[in-house]
């Protein structure tokens, strides 16, 4: 089993859904326990206090300062801050690379004959799962929903770059929502956020065929059809390398970004009698 496993029922079990062909040995789409997980990862980023402090850095200029200290902050001062939409897709990263090391643990026991491949597809069963629920959530309260391609085509770019300056489907569903504290807004972005980091696990030409097939058909393709264009477990494995690398270079990312924030924040209390150090 390559999910986190709930005991909730799959989304396709309570809408009435189900693939064509062989049942299923695999647990089936997981979701709300997440909730919980995304809100404390997405709790502390940069942009939550940015707003404030979104003035251009300029170094601070006070007393015997040591001269490490001082290129310290020419070289922070550099660092650019996040929008909050790359700050959202760092985070995305950091939980896939976080997913991809329980799949990992489920190979390392597997008796599939091709468990990369057998793995790959209950991923995008589960990101199918968590769009169909978000959907439900959506419908309950009229909410608006985003179309499923532009979200695929989104993580597609997201595969290509780390910090993409493309407009983000999530940022216009996040960023005018006070989502955390709305209990209409809350299920349904947990939802796109899980969609989106199962999704990225996938190699990116199986997401540019289901992005076309959606785009064209407006609905999900049936499993059958996703085993059918999987490509060799070489593939898989080159492109979990490829989010486990990245997933680093995201961790960095986002922290030089904090002290960045940091700084700035700091500066601001200058000459209130503390040093800057000890601020």
């Amino acid at each position: 089993m390559t999910a986190r496993s709930r005991k909730q029922p799959s989304p396709e079990q309570a809408l009435g859904l189900g693939d064509e062909g062989a049942p299923e040995t695999l647990s089936v789409e997981k979701v709300p326990e997440e909730t919980a997980s995304w809100d404390q990862t997405l709790q502390t980023l940069p942009s939550q206090t940015r707003a404030k402090h979104s003035e251009e850095f300029v170094i601070p200029t006070y007393d015997l300062i040591d001269d490490p200290v001082r290129m310290y902050l020419r070289e922070i001062g550099q660092v650019e801050l996040l929008s909050p939409a790359q700050e959202v897709w760092l985070c995305i990263i950091r939980e896939a690379a976080a997913h991809l090391g329980e799949i990992r643990q489920t190979l390392a026991t597997s008796s599939n004959s091709e468990p990369l491949k057998h793995t790959a597809a209950q991923l995008y069963k589960e990101a199918r799962g968590a769009w169909r629920v978000g959907v439900r959530a959506a419908k309950k309260y009229h909410l608006p929903m985003a179309d499923p391609a532009d979200i695929v085509t989104e993580v597609i770019q997201q595969q290509e770059i780390l910090l993409s300056s493309s407009l983000s489907v999530f940022q216009q569903y996040i960023g005018p929502n006070h989502w955390r504290d709305d209990p209409q807004w809350h299920p349904v972005i947990i939802q796109l956020l899980e969609m989106a980091m199962l999704l990225y696990l996938l190699p990116s030409p199986l997401l540019v065929c289901i992005q076309k097939y959606l785009a064209d058909r407006g609905r999900w393709p049936r499993l059958r059809w996703i085993r059918v264009r999987l490509k060799s477990p070489e593939d898989i494995q080159d492109w979990y390398l490829q989010v486990e690398a990245l997933a680093l270079e995201a961790q960095q990312t986002l922290v030089r970004a904090n002290l960045r924030l940091v700084v700035s924040i700091a500066k601001r209390y200058i000459g209130r009698g503390v040093t800057f150090l000890d601020l």
